[in-house]
């Protein structure tokens, strides 16, 4: 008999406003406006010139929005499976740079590859969403990561560290916004754990 079940997802994401983050990036409060945009930044710079990039999950498009405005040597294409965040990312983000260099597009659920060939990107990108989704899900985006990735390829993922102060400043964050992360993070990592998690997925 089954003891216990752990669930695929516990939180609609769908749920979320359209362009929420977004907006919390560019018109939240000073320290809300700082954790979002010098994160981004962050990633951003650990980007290698000219390469052509994945953001998988980039939600309503706040880092490519970063990324074409910091690194125009930079083409970059965000997929998401929130219909709502992909089409105010495609108006308020996509719509500031050409085509050919920012664009965004929803994917199904449950598609099995998403649609690009292999070895299509030197780099992807996935920020602040390995948590939110099952291990069985994530271990599934990794190997398709290092399917679409080029051999030399560089895969940036960012997750809350729980052996840190994170858990406390999880708590104060939550005193001030409307988002509560204790319900969307299904995967909490340590560095330790992450480090493992990547290896059996192929990753060095």
């Amino acid at each position: 008999r089954v003891l216990f079940r752990s669930k695929y997802s516990v939180f609609n994401y769908e749920e979320i406003p359209a362009g929420y983050y977004y907006r919390v990036m560019m018109e939240g409060s000073p320290p809300h406006r700082f954790w979002h945009y010098e994160k981004f930044r962050e990633v951003a710079r650990r980007v290698p010139r000219g390469a052509k990039l994945l953001d998988f999950g980039c939600g309503p498009g706040s880092f490519l929005d970063v990324v074409g405005s910091e690194r125009a040597d930079v083409s970059a294409v965000g997929v998401d499976i929130a219909g709502r965040q992909i089409d105010f990312a495609e108006t308020q983000v996509g719509a500031k740079y050409p085509r050919e260099r920012i664009f965004f597009q929803k994917v199904e659920e449950n598609v099995e590859r998403l649609p690009f060939a292999d070895a299509s990107f030197d780099v992807v990108t996935s920020i602040e969403v390995i948590e939110h989704i099952h291990p069985y899900h994530a271990i599934r985006f990794l190997l398709e990561a290092r399917r679409l990735l080029k051999p030399d390829g560089l895969l940036l993922v960012t997750t809350p560290n729980y052996r840190s102060l994170w858990p406390l400043i999880e708590w104060g964050l939550e005193l001030t916004s409307p988002v509560k992360y204790h319900e969307q993070h299904i995967s909490k990592f340590t560095p330790n754990a992450f480090v493992k998690f990547l290896e059996t997925a192929g990753f060095a």
